[in-house]
């Protein structure tokens, strides 16, 4: 077993690990993935939604592009920032064709709802690796993240927030899903994240305040990137019992413009 240890970008992030185990079989050769399309006015048209386990609709359908923005260099590394519902988001292509994007996640809005505060955005910031292909098909990583934020409670008083993200992920290699855009199955890379946990826990009263597991499936397309992903999890918010949920986001339409 090989061992690498990821460099996060903001001194909140206490641990990124990602642990490699070798692949068995024969090493099929490395896709040229991506996020995006790595080209101007080309915008990939999504869709998403949340379902219970009852397969009934329990969110909005929402609608959102991704598209390439531009060159950039972060942590001293050479990155594509592409814009996704809005956001800008780096990643870059490893030299084995691996895929890592800079995850940003803004704890502010979740902790308002527990009367936590604070004067400036509560951000979690490391690289994610999305897909691993040094040992083909098989080839197994690990994420972990575990840091603490300070904020200020409803009376003044300052607490700790302990954010925990852990996964577990696969390459299993082509796998045929069905894509809304052309109405038929499309043959793409799944990386199947077998094991997804996480954690935000007022370490100063010891509560609980958000518990999410389960697994997801993320579809990548050689020329287009990812244009589906699947998410089957359980999730509690404070004292309330826990919900099963499926999350899914899916290509509807691409475009291109020269």
């Amino acid at each position: 077993m090989r061992q690498e240890i990821a460099c996060v970008s903001l001194p909140v992030v206490l641990l990124l690990s990602v642990f490699l185990l070798p692949a068995c079989g024969k090493k099929e050769e490395a896709i040229n993935a991506t996020i995006v399309p790595l080209k101007e006015k080309a915008v990939l048209h999504l869709r998403g939604y949340v379902t219970d386990d009852k397969t009934e609709l329990v969110s909005q359908i929402y609608n959102f592009d991704r598209f390439f923005s531009h060159r950039d260099t972060v942590d001293g590394k050479p990155v594509v920032v592409y814009v996704s519902n809005g956001e800008k988001i780096p990643f870059y292509i490893g030299d084995d064709g691996s895929v890592h994007q800079l995850t940003t996640v803004n704890l502010s809005d979740r902790l308002f709802q527990y009367g936590i505060t604070s004067r400036t955005p509560l951000l979690v910031s490391y690289w994610e690796t999305l897909l691993k292909q040094n040992d083909g098909v098989g080839t197994e990583w690990q994420m972990l993240v575990d840091t603490t934020l300070t904020g200020v409670d409803a009376t003044g008083k300052t607490v700790q927030i302990r954010y925990v993200y852990s996964a577990r992920a696969r390459n299993e290699g082509w796998k045929e899903v069905f894509i809304p855009h052309t109405y038929r199955l499309e043959r793409t890379v799944d990386v199947h994240w077998y094991e997804i946990e996480n954690y935000i826990i007022n370490e100063t009263t010891n509560d609980s305040l958000f518990v999410r597991k389960g697994t997801a499936h993320q579809y990548f397309d050689p020329k287009l990137g990812i244009i589906k992903y699947i998410t089957d999890y359980k999730k509690k918010e404070g004292r309330t019992p826990f919900v099963s949920l499926r999350g899914t986001w899916e290509l509807i339409k691409t475009e291109f413009t020269d």
